[in-house]
């Protein structure tokens, strides 16, 4: 599994589709981490999945993180 620092690393330095799925799967293993669930919906939005990007913020504050 990357670590969210090598997630963060990508998304700061691309290749971005590789950040997106690194931090899809850290957020499988863990569902609250809110860095990287922030990032993710970051990442969908500069790839301008603006709908993925809304939803993943939406899980986020529902589960009140």
């Amino acid at each position: 599994m990357p670590t969210l620092q090598t997630a963060i690393q990508y998304s700061m330095e691309g290749p971005l589709h590789k950040a997106v799925g690194s931090l899809e799967e850290i957020l499988q293993s863990h569902p609250r981490l809110k860095t990287a669930a922030a990032y993710l919906a970051d990442g969908y939005s500069r790839l301008g999945n603006y709908e993925k990007a809304l939803s993943i913020l939406s899980q986020m504050w529902e589960r009140g993180s």
